[in-house]
């Protein structure tokens, strides 16, 4: 029987901490509804893509989608490909990607955290961020952001390799430099220029830190520039022709309303939760061992960019995805490292605690605000008990961290709650999910185009949010009181908001025409922060 040790040592380590993020994260990928609006924006980019066999074309509907790279689409449409078909819209086939995407996310954070810090500090480095809130919503959205952070963990892995050895003396290999351009590639061809910006920002402070650039001249500059040049190359050549030059005019993003500088800083906590406790003995590890390599270039990775995105006017909520791999790094080598003063280890346990109790009553507010059957109280109840002690197991790691058991078993209760969190509770939440519950309005009225039971495309006034082109088509018309006007006078369906039913009943009384109500719906639309009241109208006999 093979020793626990023998089990997190090298490849298996990182085999290991992969299959465990991927089995924590796969309920939440078939079961979670299509989100609003990145992902839905995404996905149907991506079905567009796959319907009119243009690879070069990133549209949502009619609009370009400017400055989105190819690579996460194509990955999207090959998957959806294999596993199911453009027309049947199911959005787990479209987030497979960005389940493989977490998988090499944990492999490659296992592997650099192992030649950094040692390999028990590499193995929970990657099974805390495999685990962690970030990690599974990585996996549980269909967008780019799995792939990007997956591609510069393998990049920044391979340059760990590197630059460890350069410092240590040590032979280079060539795996290493293949690697490093392999993943620097990938991250180009999955969102462009940004990693360009980040590896700069790195070499800019290690250059800074080290005082020399002798490692520079270790990463096979020669023929790393020509295959990136022959990769990305032909697309943008292909991308300008296609689009005469308009998918440059500006690139586009989806960011939180009310966002800004502190933000990011502010959500860290409970994106790394159950692994929150690890923030102090990253901080603590830091400064103590701000000599070493490995510490260095975590910092290097980790410190410029994470300012540089707080300054940016809007963020994302997965925008800085890629930087926690470094945080995960400096935590788990502080918990499993030198001791600790108490001092660390009891912020640890209050980080832990505070950030469980806040998810908890998240969690019952979510019932509380948008359950009106009060029906989830159950599933929101386990899951904030669920939260309540994997804070409480973080608190236990962060006062003995020498035992890994205890930092497992919190990831292990902070897996459970966030899947009680995402597979139970948010799906049950009808109020919060408007696209969902007119979907069921339009089969339950007979009205629906998909099963031919009515004639389409439909119209919506008022309601806008993409999750709706996804799943009823990219014919869909989003407009106004006479976008769905039209559609009645012309027998289909129209979605109309209440402060549009009376502009569309005074255009239809002027054609001596009436509309019928057929469903209602009055939720919540949390991409906009508001309440929203829906009808579906339909042509009166």
């Amino acid at each position: 029987m093979e020793s626990p040790r023998s089990l997190i040592s090298g490849w298996r380590g990182a085999a290991l901490a992969a299959l465990i993020a991927v089995s924590c994260a796969l309920p939440g990928l078939i079961v979670l509804p299509t989100v609003d609006r990145n992902e839905a924006v995404f996905a149907q980019a991506s079905a567009q893509m796959l319907d009119e066999h243009n690879p070069t074309d990133i549209r949502f509907q009619d609009y370009l989608r400017r400055g989105s790279m190819p690579a996460a689409h194509w990955l999207q449409a090959a998957s959806v490909a294999a596993t199911s078909h453009a027309e049947a819209r199911k959005i787990w086939a479209y987030r497979l990607p960005s389940l493989l995407g977490l998988a090499l996310l944990v492999a490659a954070t296992v592997s650099g955290g192992g030649r950094l810090f040692g390999e028990r500090a590499g193995f929970l480095s990657g099974v805390l961020l495999g685990t962690s809130i970030l990690g599974l919503s990585l996996a549980n959205l269909a967008t780019a952001e799995a792939l990007f952070a997956a591609a510069a963990a393998v990049m920044l892995s391979a340059f760990a390799h590197l630059y460890a050895a350069h410092r240590e003396g040590g032979r280079l290999r060539k795996r290493d430099k293949l690697l490093f351009w392999i993943g620097l590639i990938a991250a180009f061809l999955v969102k462009g220029p940004i990693i360009l910006a980040l590896s700069g920002l790195t070499g800019l402070c290690l250059i800074a830190m080290d005082r020399h650039v002798s490692w520079l001249g270790s990463l096979g500059w020669s023929w790393g520039l020509i295959a990136l040049a022959a990769m990305a190359g032909p697309w943008l050549v292909a991308v300008t022709v296609s689009t005469d030059g308009q998918f440059w005019q500006g690139a586009e993003a989806f960011v939180i309303r009310g966002s800004g500088i502190g933000f990011q800083t502010l959500v860290a906590p409970a994106l790394l939760f159950p692994g929150v406790f690890l923030l102090p003995f990253a901080a603590a590890f830091a400064f103590r061992r701000r000599e070493t390599a490995g510490v260095r270039l975590a910092v290097a990775w980790l410190v410029p960019a994470w300012i540089a995105l707080e300054c940016l006017p809007g963020f994302q909520l997965h925008g800085a995805a890629a930087l926690y791999i470094a945080l995960a790094w400096l935590g788990a080598a502080g918990l499993t490292g030198e001791a600790n003063g108490a001092i660390v280890r009891v912020l640890g346990g209050a980080i832990s605690i505070a950030t469980g109790a806040l998810i908890a009553c998240v969690s019952l507010w979510l019932v509380w605000r948008f359950d009106d059957l009060n029906a989830g109280w159950l599933g929101a109840g386990i899951a904030a008990a669920l939260a309540v002690s994997a804070g409480l197991a973080g608190a236990a790691a962060a006062w003995r961290p020498t035992a890994l058991r205890r930092s497992l078993r919190a990831a292990g209760l902070g897996v459970a709650a966030s899947i009680a969190l995402l597979v139970v509770v948010l799906p049950g939440l009808d109020r919060l999910w408007p696209t969902q519950n007119l979907l069921h309005g339009l089969s339950a009225a007979g009205v629906d185009p998909r099963g031919g039971l009515a004639r389409g495309p439909v119209a919506a006034a008022g309601y806008a949010e993409p999750s709706l082109v996804f799943h009823l088509g990219a014919e869909t018309q989003l407009g106004d009181a006479q976008t769905a006007a039209d559609a009645i006078l012309d027998s289909r369906p129209a979605i109309v908001s209440n402060d549009q039913l009376a502009a569309v009943s005074r255009i239809l009384s002027q054609h001596g025409l009436a509309a019928r109500t057929v469903y209602r719906f009055e939720g919540y639309d949390p991409a906009e922060a508001e309440p929203v009241n829906l009808s579906i109208l339909s042509r009166a006999p």
